[in-house]
């Protein structure tokens, strides 16, 4: 192993890989992930109050991020995440 390259951590400390902060009982995703995510969620959803942005696309971008996060204990977050959201049908006016 290059002994700059590689680290020895404690298992119970974790490790991040491809965005996700693994454990051994768990994993998370990084908070930068989450971050990046909560400010492109900001932007679809003015996006689509403004009509920039169908139903179809805004529901096709929020499955693959779902889909992505289901893969770890990311439940609650995911609630916490999209609870501050309505994307309900727009008004007419």
């Amino acid at each position: 192993m290059h002994s700059g390259k590689s680290r020895i951590y404690r298992a119970t400390d974790g490790i991040t890989f491809l965005g996700w902060r693994i454990f051994p009982d768990r994993l998370r995703l990084i908070r930068a992930n989450v971050v990046r995510f909560r400010r492109r969620l900001a932007g679809l959803a003015r996006g689509f109050k403004d009509g920039e942005l169908d139903w179809e696309e805004l529901r096709e971008r929020l499955r693959a991020w779902i889909a992505h996060a289901a893969h770890g204990d990311t439940w609650r977050l995911r609630r916490r995440i999209f609870s501050g959201y309505n994307f309900g049908p727009r008004s007419a006016v």
